[in-house]
């Protein structure tokens, strides 16, 4: 686990669907990290056969502490370059009510293994978004 100067990721028990919850502290910082390179990140080593696969991620369905924080989250696969997914829904609409009703926002990124182990690396540059579990699927073509 990777921490910055303001920020770093703790496991929060008892918060999410699977009782354990990622999530950037404290919750009082004011302005989102902006800067990969010091983002707080976790990294995951999973191994699995050489294929093509979809990830996803399942954050809690939240509000931005902050008008300046869009609630994001940064995934990379092996050496790639994060790809930040938004996971704010709005309120009083059908995606906030299908989010609120099955416990958690979903976020998808596709990816080929090419060695039988891949590094996914989630990086979290504000606070507010809580990483509950992460799937993988493998892609039948």
């Amino acid at each position: 686990m990777q921490i910055d100067s303001v920020a770093k990721i703790t496991v929060i028990n008892g918060l999410g669907v699977n009782g354990k919850g990622l999530t950037v502290v404290p919750i009082s910082i004011s302005a989102s990290n902006k800067n990969v390179e010091t983002m707080a990140i976790t990294e995951y080593i999973v191994d699995v056969k050489q294929g093509d696969y979809l990830l996803r991620v399942n954050c809690l369905p939240t509000h931005s502490i902050n008008k300046e924080n869009e609630q994001q989250i940064g995934i990379a696969i092996d050496k790639n370059s994060p790809t930040f997914i938004t996971v704010e829904r709005l309120a009083d609409t059908v995606p906030w009510d299908k989010t609120v009703v099955q416990g958690f926002v979903s976020c998808e990124l596709p990816f080929t293994v090419s060695n039988n182990k891949a590094s996914i690396k989630i990086y979290l540059p504000a606070n507010g978004v809580v990483v509950n579990t992460l799937e993988i699927f493998q892609v039948k073509k």
